[in-house]
């Protein structure tokens, strides 16, 4: 009867009900022959601890990995997903019969399964997923998109490349390094204030990383535009500003940054800019916009061109 109720509450779910009567069978004296009673008990113990711990794990690995599938996609409050109690076990047992150690051993590999996917396989699994639509189609809600990526970031502790290149994509704290002079890097521009139906604030940040034998290299920076930027850019400016290591660049001198067009192709032309060689040179983009976009934005790096007056 001991038995019968306790495979009940395993049936149910009452772990902790099933874990109290089992611990009550274990220390249970009261038979009319304690000899004949003591084996069959023993017997019924081990069996029933088996049991627990294997209803345990299956269950705790039922709900995660549906969890999985339920909430890759979820692109707001992405930071509570983490606290969720679906990465324990659904129950912490306590109850040893003393002499099983492996089943003890089974419950830490059952923990340590959940930790692997709350640090590895759901955050790899939601950036990857997250990243393809972002790309995909960055006006389908491509800001919250991208900020899922950046959150999901946080708690991944993989040693993916491919992973981490996502979220370094998604992150405008992270500086987008161009490399290669005359060919075009995409960069988005993200909104940093969180004002779905008016204007915010947005910036995009670029590591002029190009090498040069020079100890201070010169270059003319060409920055494409979307035409929802800059179309109003032939009667006011664009951005809010532009800084080279937090340095504001001014029009001012022998320094120019030109107005993007729709003839010119809405290409907004900084130069000369001044790097160096050995050093950082983070180049800041700042502009308001009555928007919640996520803007692609194409950067260009060459030598000075030589211009008339």
């Amino acid at each position: 009867k001991q038995g019968r109720n306790i495979k009940e509450a395993l049936a149910n779910s009452q772990w902790e009900t099933a874990e109290q009567q089992l611990d009550l069978l274990s220390r249970d004296q009261t038979f009319l022959d304690q000899a004949a009673a003591a084996g069959k008990k023993r017997t019924l113990v081990l069996s029933l601890e088996d049991a627990l711990y294997n209803a345990i794990d299956k269950v705790s690995r039922e709900k995660i990995f549906k969890f999985l599938e339920e909430k890759v996609k979820e692109v707001e409050n992405v930071d509570s997903l983490y606290a969720d109690s679906v990465f324990l076990p659904v129950y912490n047992v306590t109850f040893s019969s003393g002499s099983q150690q492996h089943l003890l051993g089974k419950n830490e590999e059952l923990k340590a399964m959940l930790l692997a996917v709350k640090n590895n396989e759901f955050p790899a699994k939601a950036i990857t997923l997250m990243y393809e639509e972002f790309l995909k189609n960055p006006d389908d809600n491509g800001v919250l998109k991208a900020r899922a990526v950046v959150t999901h970031g946080k708690y991944y502790q993989g040693d993916d490349n491919k992973i981490k290149l996502r979220i370094a994509e998604c992150d405008p704290e992270i500086p987008k390094r161009i490399t290669k002079p005359l060919d075009y890097r995409r960069v988005f521009a993200l909104p940093a204030t969180d004002n779905r139906t008016g204007t915010n604030k947005y910036f995009c940040r670029l590591d002029l990383a190009l090498p040069s034998d020079a100890a201070f290299p010169v270059w003319d920076i060409t920055v494409k535009l979307p035409p929802a930027v800059a179309k109003k850019a032939a009667t006011e400016q664009w951005f809010d500003k532009i800084t080279l290591n937090k340095n504001p660049l001014k029009n001012e001198g022998r320094f120019s940054i030109s107005s993007p067009t729709a003839e010119n192709g809405y290409e907004c032309q900084i130069s000369p800019v001044q790097t160096t060689k050995d050093g950082k040179n983070i180049l800041d983009i700042y502009f308001n916009h009555k928007s919640f976009k996520a803007y692609p934005i194409s950067v260009m790096l060459q030598k000075p061109i030589i211009k008339k007056n």
